[in-house]
C-alpha cells in the first residue's frame, strides 16, 4: 500500500507538529502550550486527517485497533474545538485506514483511504490494496459507502473539494476529487478519482503524464483553483516530482514533472497563485539500513507551475520531514508549515511561519506525540492530530492549541 511517506514512517520518524493559525500579523504575542486530548474509544490508534466546520466542530479520520500484524479498523471521530469532547463514530468500513478527509459546506464530509485485502491470482494468494471511500452529509454523525471504481491496486490518501462557479453539480455544487495511486507494489501511477454529488459516485480522471509515481496530497484554495502533489518513482527510486494544476475546480488537470536525480519527496502543497507554490517534505532521499530518513526537513518553492523545485528551506541537520505546509488565506502574509526532526521516540517538533518572506521557527517543541495533520481554518484554535509516541500502542491524539495572535 503506498500512503503518505508521513504516514507509513510511523515507526520510523516521529513527525511532531505544534502550530498558529489565524490573523495576517506576522508575530505572536506569545507561544502557549497545546493542549493534548486522547480521543477515547479505541485501544490504539492514529489521527491522520482533520477538518474543522465554521460552526467549531471538527471530524478526524485515521485508523484504530492496530494488531500485530498490521491489521487495523478505520477511525472516525467528531468532537468540538473548544472543548475536549471528542467521541468515536462507526465507520460504514470494517477494515482498512482513512487517511484523508475534507469537511464543506451543509455539514457534508468526504473520507477516503485505503484496505488490504487478499486475492488469488494464478501464482497464488498475495495482498492488494483497495481504496475506501465514505461520506457523510450530517456533520460526520453517520457515514455511508461510496461508489468508487476498482482498478489494480487503488490507494488513496487525500481529498479537497472547489465549488466552481461554472459547474453545476448535484446539491452542494461541489466537485471533491482524491488522490495517491494505483498499480503494483513495483510499480505504481499517480491516480486521480472525482465526485460532484457529495461522494456517492466516482469517476477516475486520466492524468496526462501517464508516468511511474504516485499522488501525496491536493489542496483546493480557491473555489476554482487546486494542485496536487506526489513523485516520480519507478521500482522504489524517485527520479522527480509531479505536480498537477486546475483552474476551473477540478473539471479539468494539467500536469507538469520536474526530472531530477536529487529530486526531494514532497509531502504537501500550497498554492497562492496559479504558478506559486509552495511544498514540504525532506532534502534526502536517503535511508539507513533499519528505514531512518537521512536528510532535514526542508520546504521547497516553484514558481513557473512546478517546472522546478528550489528549496527556500531547511531546517537543521537531523533527519526528518516537514509533513504540512499551508498558506490558508492563499498570500505569503500567513503561511504555516509544521513537521519534526528526529527517530521514534527522540523526536522533536518544530513549527515555522512566513514573515516577510523568511521562514522564522519557532523555539517551542512538544516531544513525544506523533502528529500527521493539523487544520487551521477556526478564528480561535488550530487543530492536530496523531497519537500519542511511535508504538504501535499509542493511542490517537488531539493537541489543540490557541490562536496566539
Amino acid at each position: 500500500m503506498r500512503l503518505k511517506f508521513a504516514q507509513i514512517s510511523l515507526m520510523l520518524v516521529a513527525v511532531v507538529l505544534l502550530a498558529s493559525c489565524g490573523s495576517s500579523q506576522t508575530s505572536p504575542k506569545s507561544k502557549p502550550i497545546p493542549n493534548a486530548f486522547v480521543v477515547k474509544g479505541f485501544s490504539s490508534g492514529t489521527i491522520y486527517a482533520i477538518s474543522c466546520f465554521a460552526s467549531g466542530t471538527c471530524v478526524t479520520v485515521g485508523t484504530s485497533n492496530i494488531d500485530s500484524n498490521g491489521n487495523s479498523t478505520p477511525l472516525i471521530a467528531i468532537g468540538v474545538a473548544s472543548k475536549n469532547s471528542w467521541h468515536s463514530v462507526h465507520s460504514p468500513v470494517s477494515s482498512g485506514t482513512f487517511s484523508g478527509l475534507t469537511c464543506y459546506s451543509k455539514s457534508y464530509c468526504i473520507a477516503v483511504g485505503t484496505n488490504i485485502v487478499d486475492t488469488t491470482t494464478n501464482t497464488g494468494t498475495s495482498p492488494t490494496d483497495l481504496a475506501i471511500v465514505a461520506f457523510s452529509s450530517n456533520g460526520g454523525s453517520t457515514w455511508t459507502v461510496g461508489n468508487l471504481p476498482q482498478p489494480n491496486g487503488i490507494s488513496l490518501v487525500s481529498v479537497a473539494c472547489s465549488s466552481p462557479t461554472s459547474h453545476s453539480a448535484a446539491s452542494a455544487g461541489e466537485i471533491c476529487s482524491a488522490v495517491g495511486s494505483t498499480g503494483t507494489t513495483g510499480d505504481t501511477f499517480p491516480a486521480l478519482f472525482t465526485t460532484t454529488d457529495n461522494g456517492l459516485t466516482w469517476k477516475q480522471d486520466p492524468i496526462a503524464s501517464n508516468i511511474s509515481g504516485y499522488l501525496n496530497n491536493i489542496t483546493c484554495e480557491t473555489g476554482t483553483q487546486c494542485h496536487a502533489i506526489g513523485n516520480v518513482e519507478s521500482q522504489g527510486k524517485t527520479s522527480g516530482v509531479i505536480t498537477l494544476a486546475s483552474l476551473d475546480g477540478g473539471q479539468s488537470w494539467t500536469d507538469q514533472i520536474y526530472s531530477s536525480p536529487n529530486a526531494p519527496l514532497l509531502e504537501s502543497i500550497s498554492c497562492i497563485s496559479a504558478s506559486n507554490c509552495i511544498s514540504g517534505g525532506y532534502a534526502d532521499q536517503s535511508t539507513d539500513s533499519i528505514g531512518h530518513v537521512l536528510g532535514p526537513p526542508a520546504v521547497y518553492n516553484s514558481k513557473d507551475d512546478g517546472k522546478s523545485w528550489v528549496s527556500s528551506k531547511t531546517f537543521g541537520s537531523a533527519n526528518g520531514l516537514i509533513s504540512q505546509v499551508t498558506c490558508p488565506h492563499a498570500n505569503l502574509s500567513n503561511c504555516e508549515l509544521v513537521g519534526g526532526s528526529g527517530i521514534s521516540k527522540a523526536s522533536v517538533s518544530l513549527f515555522a511561519n512566513l514573515s516577510n518572506g523568511k521562514w522564522i521557527q519557532s523555539p517551542a517543541t512538544y516531544k513525544n506525540i506523533v502528529l500527521y495533520t493539523i487544520d487551521c481554518t477556526l478564528p480561535d484554535y488550530c487543530l492536530a492530530g496523531g497519537t500519542q509516541s511511535s508504538s504501535i500502542n499509542g493511542m490517537p491524539e488531539i493537541v489543540r492549541i490557541k490562536n496566539p495572535y
